[in-house]
């Protein structure tokens, strides 16, 4: 097992930072997701107005990582995450001012503007920090930026489910606490994220793992890996509570959040108790996301709420091993100025994950019923599963270690991760 090198202070105090900003803005990315059965029920929304809701904010995260890559290669994750924060500001400003569809769907891009930008200005801020080594069983970047990613989001669906159940304004309270801590942590991570602008001219070359077809592969199958994930968490943040209230009139506002906090708590747990993803734990992670799913809609067609919970749970354990493969993938395949570009690349395809699906989702929930929505999706997932189980296959574990580079133990960008 490689072990890197102690940081120094300044790494850590960087990272505690960066972290808290990141987290604050993804917590974002949640807080309205407890409270769409109350949005539903005020403004008189459809499944399928529901969806595009969400899908808005999948379009903003997919719309800014783009133009966040360019950014942060070119000028620094400081810019890129002041960028951010500043979206974030101005989502919640129309949280709090227009509670209409138009400004629900506006601040849900914005949000998602906010977080394409802080997570991928943070996490190759993080990388950066802690770079990835090839034999090492972890790297404290990978970690942490997952950690701080995931964990965001549960945070902002236990606040958003808190304000349901306790507050007597449930769509105000929760996103003036959120713009003091923004506007706190936001600060903070600024602050302390690197302002050093990337000299990444036009002439250029690009590394060789850009031009190798094992490369683009490997890079590939990450972002499937991704997108696997994304599709399957958005799932649990926008549309399960819904199709669970919608079978269960007694509905309490814990089971929202536990839905929703439920496969991101599973899933950071994963992050840190599982040494190495290679081998038999990606296998069962693999294994996992589709029979949770499965246990979820079985548990909707036999009304057993917690049943559902446990399943989301279960999938969510198996999204933390697969999404902390994929990201190990990446992390290893870039290093320096093209950080930024593929991490942005990666990002992208996670947060495509829950677009087209969700929106079928619920256009076919509305045509048909939550119950038989819930069946498709699980399938669908289950294929994407399918897929990145046999590429493991077909890359057996001694063929990956012929792969390994044998000098200086430095990152490489050939060959698959171990």
């Amino acid at each position: 097992m490689t072990i890197e090198a102690r940081p120094r202070p300044h790494a850590v105090v960087v990272t505690i930072a960066v972290s808290a900003g990141f987290i604050a803005v993804m917590a974002l990315a949640a807080i309205p997701a407890p409270l769409y059965p109350l949005y539903q029920r005020r403004l008189d929304l459809s499944l399928t107005a529901l969806a595009c809701v969400f899908a808005a904010y999948m379009v903003g995260v997919a719309s800014a990582l783009p133009l966040g890559g360019r950014l942060s290669d070119h000028y620094g994750r400081r810019v890129t995450l002041a960028s951010g924060g500043a979206a974030a500001g101005a989502a919640t400003v129309l949280f709090l001012a227009t509670p209409a569809l138009a400004g629900l769907v506006t601040a849900r891009l914005l949000s998602g503007m906010a977080v394409g930008l802080v997570s991928l200005a943070a996490t190759t801020q993080l990388l950066d920090l802690w770079p990835s080594r090839i034999g090492a069983s972890r790297s404290v970047g990978e970690t942490v930026a997952t950690l701080a990613n995931l964990g965001g989001i549960g945070v902002g669906a236990v606040a958003g489910s808190l304000a349901l159940g306790l507050s007597s304004s449930p769509l105000s309270v929760p996103y003036r606490i959120y713009a003091i801590v923004l506007a706190g942590f936001g600060t903070a991570a600024v602050l302390a994220t690197d302002g050093q602008r990337r000299r990444v001219g036009s002439g250029s070359t690009p590394r060789a793992s850009a031009r190798s077809v094992r490369a683009r592969h490997e890079l590939r199958v990450a972002c499937l890996g991704a997108f696997t994930v994304f599709a399957t968490l958005g799932y649990f943040s926008s549309l399960a509570p819904v199709f669970l209230a919608g079978q269960h009139a007694e509905v309490t506002s814990v089971l929202p959040a536990l839905v929703i906090a439920g496969p991101f708590v599973a899933s950071a747990v994963v992050q840190t108790s599982v040494v190495n993803v290679e081998g038999s734990p990606t296998v069962l992670g693999l294994v996992l996301v589709p029979l949770g799913l499965v246990v979820t809609t079985a548990s909707l067609a036999a009304s057993q709420t917690w049943t559902f919970v446990a399943g989301a749970v279960v999938a969510g354990a198996g999204c933390g091993v697969v999404f902390r493969r994929s990201l190990r993938r990446v992390s290893v395949l870039s290093a320096g100025a093209e950080r930024g570009s593929l991490t942005s690349r990666f990002l992208l395809a996670g947060y495509l994950g829950p677009i087209v699906p969700i929106v079928v989702l619920g256009v076919v929930a509305d045509l048909v019923t939550p119950l038989t929505a819930s069946g498709l999706f699980a399938a669908g997932i289950g294929v994407c599963c399918a897929l990145l189980l046999a590429d493991l296959r077909r890359t057996p574990p001694r063929r990956r270690d012929a792969d390994r580079p044998r000098a200086n133990n430095q990152v490489t960008t050939r060959g698959t991760i171990q």
